[in-house]
């Protein structure tokens, strides 16, 4: 007598939640962290978004991210989590091509999430004192523009942050934005005499010399900046100044972290 047929043991994969369809800018709650917690899977967000107060909010950042990931899946960018792009987000998930068949281009498009670390900062934005450009930003209630100079890669990023200020009418809180020092690129300085400094370690230069960061004169105090100016930033990525555990600067702002 034959021994009866047992069916081998067969291990499905875990299915991925993906929340869903509806979300958009100004929701919260979990469901947003779930995207957010997706978007970071696929490189469209950074990690450190988990660690900050936008964590759970659907909020500028969430948003240009949503749309670069429309735009890499060949979708309309309007960064609303819409039925398509739900129906993109599981495809990606699971390595699948877009449904138009179109080659998706590398992940953040214009707006990028800010590195973290001196490594991260080379490795995204080069040798420090190079590809820095000057552009014009509008700044004040009327929207003037004013020349600065800053990263190339970092301008798209400061124009979308800036025009959402003005969606906000936060403009008339930056009176001047004080761009990159080149003079500085030499290194940061260093308090110990030249006999305790080991020269396998040579000075690193300071983060400004990169073109990414900046200090802002607003109001309504002399070397403050006005607290709605720094939550806008903070959600767009920027590491402020005031945050920083010793030299704190109130008016500082950096696009990147760790450094």
């Amino acid at each position: 007598m034959k021994p009866p047929l047992i069916a081998p043991f067969v291990s499905w994969p875990t299915p991925i939640w993906v929340p869903p369809p509806g979300l958009e800018r100004g929701d919260a709650g979990g469901a947003v962290r779930r995207l957010q917690d997706l978007l970071i899977e696929l490189l469209y967000l950074p990690a450190s978004v988990r660690e900050g107060a936008g964590y759970g909010t659907f909020g500028p950042m969430t948003e240009s991210a949503l749309k670069a990931f429309q735009s890499d899946r060949g979708l309309p960018q309007v960064g609303k989590f819409g039925s398509a792009t739900h129906e993109e987000l599981q495809r990606a998930l699971a390595g699948q091509p877009p449904l138009n068949g179109i080659p998706g281009p590398a992940p953040g498009g214009g707006i990028f999430p800010p590195p973290h670390g001196l490594e991260a900062i080379k490795a995204t934005f080069g040798e420090a004192g190079k590809h820095v450009v000057k552009t014009q930003l509008p700044l004040g209630p009327s929207c003037k523009p004013v020349q600065v100079a800053m990263h190339e890669k970092l301008v798209p990023v400061m124009r979308a942050c800036l025009e959402d200020a003005r969606k906000k009418d936060l403009l008339k809180h930056i009176k001047a934005i004080d761009g990159v020092s080149l003079g500085s690129v030499r290194g940061k300085k260093n308090a110990r005499s030249r006999k305790e400094r080991q020269p396998s370690q040579p000075a690193q230069p300071p983060v400004r010399s990169w073109g990414i960061a900046f200090g802002i004169k607003s109001d309504p105090r002399r070397g403050k900046v006005h607290p709605e100016l720094v939550k806008h930033f903070k959600e767009w990525g920027f590491t402020w100044g005031g945050d920083f555990r010793s030299n704190g600067d109130p008016t500082h702002f950096q696009y990147a972290s760790g450094y």
